[in-house]
């Protein structure tokens, strides 16, 4: 099975330093999040342009927006029902399917988009 390992590091170490900003900083951070999330469904889709067996499965990728005292965040993923159900398959592999990973490529290739604008929410919030 797959699994996604960040460097975390510099976003611990900015979670620490917004710690100031408190809550000026929520609806830019939203901002950012959101951003980031429509840009890895919106890449996603596009690793799985031609899918030959699966031609509806990039229409089922989608992201919802969670949050709470805790912080905020997406949910970004397939949605359930139709080819949807088979997106973990397509993500993770099974026995006899390989792997293909559009998500966590997608995820991969936006991280430093989103550390970029988690700084600029910061910015934003402190000016």
């Amino acid at each position: 099975m797959n699994s996604i390992d960040f460097d975390m590091g510099e976003v611990r170490q900015l979670s620490a330093d917004l710690t100031s900003a408190g809550s000026k900083i929520a609806p830019f951070a939203r901002q950012a999040v959101e951003v980031t999330a429509r840009h890895v469904k919106d890449d996603a889709k596009g690793n799985m342009r031609g899918v030959k067996y699966m031609p509806w499965l990039p229409r089922s990728v989608d992201y919802d927006m969670v949050g709470s005292a805790a912080g905020i965040g997406a949910d970004i993923g397939f949605n359930k029902g139709g080819q949807g159900s088979l997106g973990n398959i397509y993500e993770y592999g099974s026995r006899y399917f390989p792997a293909r990973g559009p998500l966590t490529h997608a995820l991969h290739e936006n991280e430093a988009d989103f550390v970029k604008g988690i700084m600029l929410a910061a910015e934003d919030a402190l000016s």
